[in-house]
Formats: structure tokens, C-alpha cells, sequence
């Protein structure tokens, strides 16, 4: 996926920004921007003859995509429709003390399929166990239909009716032993270790993430690479926002912490909390000024001992005031752009006439039309037919 949205031409009115955070540790800073930046963000495009979409997929991946393991693929193409759809601005990144899920790559090239076969052979069966290269090969499967046939993560399935001795992928424990297996195998052909050295070489032109992200990194971090990492023009309309808590408790009940921090055998992951480190380091590198930090929030301790704490929302209004006062510039300039013409760059030249506006609209999408038959039908395919 190339993510170059500024080498776009912006075709109609929309202003599309995705919102790329993790889940569970952000929950009260998404619904301050859906209730409080948003809606006013909305009533501004409005006003202008645009339309304001946030993207927030914590509501629009179903159980089923997550079962067929679509989850990172429905991102990454909503993501790139709202590169596609508003080059400036479409993508707002939210990032606190989680580094967040990683999951098992959807899809593989032949050439690391190979080295997993490899890394695969070197572990032996636990007890009664399948071989973790048949297991392997069970569950990725080259799909010959590609262009470049790629192996593809089998989607996870009930027993065939009729087989009732057939495994529950659907169930959580059952499927949770195949995945053991799976990264077993990825931790050895792909270490972990190797991440710390995913930002030391200058992105593909192409915009492709390394192949170390797409099988350690997070969800997040892979949004973040499609939106930003590999869009050489990111510092010009990508936000991200850093949320952190100040006191980082690594106690005996570092779980009822499980929603703010990564947590491995009962305490904080320093593993991932590395990783973090490093993405964010990065984001700042990029971003420049448009990598904001927030004022520190803290966790406040569950009434109920063993309960889970919560955070804070000291944070909240800097949250809001930044998203809303960055975004409106870069779409307040995007507006003035599209309705006045490319060289209307500083956003000073008044709003346009009702005449000016409609001839506009009339050129635009006059230039679409052009745009849908040039990739449609281009005239040198084009044969007129013959009596």
C-alpha cells in the first residue's frame, strides 16, 4: 500500500481523517474528540461545501473479519481510502502507554513461507501434537489466484457438519494453541530483537513497511506505517498525540494496569515498552511540531481490590483543543485550495461567490468525468465500430 496522499489530487468535497490508536487505554480520548472536536469540525466543512468523516473502526470490525483474520486488511483499506478520498488531512494518530495487539500476518510472500518451513523444522511436536511445520502448512495456504501467489492465514471455522470429531477454531482456547504454534515459528524465522532496527534504514520509496513490522509490530504501529511512516509529506497534515501516565507502576498487581500497559507474567512488558519508545521517538522525528504531547494524565486505583484502575482526565481538554485547532488550519487551507485553485495556498483569499463557486464545481467535475473515461477506457483502447 502506497501511502504518498499528498502526490493526490483531491476530487470532491470530503475532508476523511482516520483514527489510528489502540483500544482499550484510549476509550475516554476518542469520545472526547466523536462528542466535543468533531461535531464542530463537521459544522465547519458543512459551512464550506465539504463533508467532515472520522474514521474509528473500534465500532466497524465484526467478529467474522476478525475470525477470517481481515482485520488489518479492512484498516489498511480504510485507511487508504481516506488517502485516497482527502489527500490533506487523513490521519490522526492517538498513542498512550499500550503498545497494543500484534497480529499473525494475513499474508506471506513464497520466499518467507520458505524460511518459515525452515524455522518450522527445527521445533519439534509437544507430546501428541501435529508437527509445527504440518501445522504451519495447515494454516497458511498459497493462494495461486494472486499475481504474485502469496500464502494466505486460513480463516478460522466450526467442524464440518458431520465430522463431530473436528476442532472449534472459533473457540478462543482452541484457536489460542494454534497460534502458540504459529508464532513459535514467526519468533524464530522473524526474532523480536530485529524491531529495534526497523527505523535505521531510510523507508522504500514505494511506501512498503519492513518486513520485521509486519510480522512483530503491532496493529498500530502498521496503521502507522501506512499513514505516516512511509509518506514522505506526513509533517505536513498527519497529527499524533501522546498521552502518558506518569507514574508506571510495576507492582505484584501490575494487572489491574492490563488496560493502560502491556502486560506479560503479571508485570509491565518492557519488551513492549520498548517498542513504543522507539515508534514514538520516531513519530516525533517525522511529525516535527505536529507530534504533541499531552499533559500527563495519572491512574486512579480501582474502589474494589483487584478491579480494574482507570486514568485520569486532567489531559482531556489540551486533547481537544489541539485536534481542533491543528485540523481546522490544514482544512481551512484545503478548502480555500479546492474552491479558489492550487495557488490559493494561505487560506487569506475570502471565500469564493456563489458564481465562482458554481463554475468551479462545474470544472471539477467536468475534470472527473475526463479522470473515470481516461482510466476507464482511454481513447488508444477505444475502437469505434464498423459498418
Amino acid at each position: 500500500m502506497s501511502p504518498s496522499s499528498t502526490a493526490n489530487k483531491r476530487l470532491r468535497p470530503i475532508i476523511r481523517v482516520f483514527v489510528s490508536s489502540t483500544f482499550s487505554d484510549l476509550k475516554l480520548e476518542r469520545d472526547a474528540l466523536q462528542q466535543r472536536v468533531f461535531p464542530k469540525l463537521e459544522q465547519l466543512c458543512r459551512k464550506e461545501g465539504f463533508q467532515f468523516q472520522a474514521v474509528d473502526l473500534r465500532w466497524g470490525v465484526s467478529t467474522e473479519a476478525g475470525l477470517d483474520h481481515r482485520t488489518m486488511r479492512i484498516c489498511f483499506e480504510e485507511l487508504r481510502r481516506s488517502q485516497e478520498v482527502s489527500p490533506e488531512p487523513n490521519f490522526l494518530i492517538l498513542l498512550g502507554n499500550r503498545y497494543g495487539w500484534r497480529p499473525l500476518p494475513e499474508e506471506i510472500s513464497a520466499d518467507e513461507f520458505r524460511s518459515l518451513e525452515e524455522a518450522a523444522g527445527q521445533i519439534g511436536a509437544a507430546g501428541e501434537q501435529p508437527l509445527p511445520v504440518d501445522i504451519l502448512r495447515q494454516w497458511y495456504r498459497l493462494d495461486e489466484n494472486s499475481l504474485t501467489p502469496v500464502y494466505i492465514l486460513q480463516p478460522r471455522r466450526k467442524p464440518n457438519v458431520g465430522d463431530p470429531g473436528g476442532r472449534d477454531y472459533t473457540a478462543a482456547e482452541t484457536w489460542r494453541e494454534v497460534e502458540q504454534v504459529l508464532w513459535q515459528i514467526i519468533n524464530r524465522a522473524f526474532p523480536a530483537d530485529r524491531l529495534k532496527d526497523r527505523f535505521a534504514s531510510p523507508p522504500p520509496a514505494t511506501g512498503a513497511m519492513p518486513p520485521i513490522v509486519r510480522f512483530q509490530a503491532s496493529a498500530t504501529e502498521q496503521e502507522i506505517w501506512c499513514g505516516a511512516l512511509g509518506d514522505p509529506h506526513a509533517g505536513e497534515h498527519v497529527l499524533a498525540l501522546f498521552r502518558e501516565i506518569d507514574q508506571a507502576q510495576n507492582t505484584a498487581d501490575a494487572q489491574q494496569f492490563s488496560d493502560y500497559f502491556d502486560i506479560a507474567l503479571g508485570q509491565i512488558n518492557v519488551v513492549a515498552q520498548a517498542a513504543l519508545r522507539g515508534l514514538k521517538d520516531e513519530i516525533k522525528k517525522r511529525l516535527g511540531s505536529n507530534a504533541v504531547e499531552l499533559p500527563p494524565a495519572h491512574l486512579v486505583s480501582a474502589k474494589e481490590p483487584g478491579g480494574p484502575a482507570t486514568v485520569s482526565a486532567d489531559h482531556i481538554d489540551a486533547l481537544c483543543r489541539e485536534v481542533e485547532s491543528r485540523l481546522t488550519a490544514i482544512i481551512d487551507r484545503q478548502i480555500t485550495q479546492y474552491w479558489n485553485g492550487p495557488q490559493a495556498s494561505d487560506g487569506t483569499s475570502g471565500g469564493p461567490t456563489a458564481d465562482q463557486r458554481a463554475d468551479r464545481e462545474l470544472r471539477i467535475e467536468r475534470d472527473e468525468h475526463r479522470r473515470f473515461g481516461d482510466e476507464c477506457g482511454p481513447k488508444e483502447t477505444f475502437v469505434g465500430r464498423q459498418d
